[in-house]
């Protein structure tokens, strides 16, 4: 379960995985997923800041990281902390 702490009015949250990180500036945060190699169907939508999904049996790490959209997915307006998780 992952989830955004008083979601703000009027904003979407999207959770962004992908295999790989890759740092990099983007609509002034640094996103540090590599959107371009990103899993299938991600950015996944997190509706009211919640997501609930169950990980399949992987190998290796997945990066995540949550962004905050205002309007359309490409006005982010925030970014969460990268997280890594191993499997």
């Amino acid at each position: 379960v992952s989830k955004v702490a008083n979601p703000a009015a009027g904003a979407d949250y999207r959770m962004i995985a992908a295999p790989n990180s890759l740092e990099m500036g983007y609509n002034g945060g640094t996103l540090l997923v590599d959107y371009f190699n990103r899993f299938n169907g991600s950015p996944f939508l997190m509706p009211g800041g919640s997501l609930t999904v169950n990980v399949p049996s992987l190998s290796g790490s997945v990066y995540t990281q949550a962004a905050e959209t205002v309007g359309s997915a490409t006005n982010v307006t925030a970014f969460s902390n990268g997280l890594v998780h191993h499997f």
